[in-house]
């Protein structure tokens, strides 16, 4: 006796998923709207087909952007999560926690010497900021 799944089969079409852009496409289109692939055995996301609306996914403006934008990330983190890492940053698109602490500070000392802020509440700030970047 064969053993059958309880689950049916679906296409894409069916689900509301768009089909590959190309025939090697790496990614695959997962329910939630984002382009999907397994790497080292865990599901990475690279950006949206779909976003969602009430119950549907509705489809973004250009889909075929939208996966080349899914292999351009694909392409700058590879390296990284094939080798078990959280993927660095751009230097583009982030900043750190020292460059925000300089901000905030620098924008501090401006109220100080306005006077808008005492040097004790200043110096405080100061010892925060060198805690969180300890």
């Amino acid at each position: 006796m064969t053993r059958q799944s309880s689950r049916s089969a679906r296409s894409r079409k069916a689900n509301g998923n768009p089909d590959k852009t190309y025939k090697d496409f790496p990614f695959s289109p997962h329910d939630r709207g984002h382009w999907a692939k397994r790497i080292r055995g865990k599901l990475h996301y690279f950006g949206r087909w779909g976003t969602s609306q009430g119950n549907k996914i509705v489809y973004v403006d250009d889909v075929d952007a939208s996966a080349q934008q899914a292999v351009d990330l694909d392409n700058a983190q590879r390296d990284d999560l094939h080798a078990g890492r959280t993927p660095r940053l751009q230097a583009d698109i982030g900043c750190t926690l020292q460059d925000l602490c300089n901000e905030f500070l620098t924008s501090k000392l401006n109220k100080v010497e306005s006077g808008e802020l005492s040097r004790h509440t200043f110096s405080d700030d100061q010892r925060a900021c060198a805690r969180l970047i300890r």
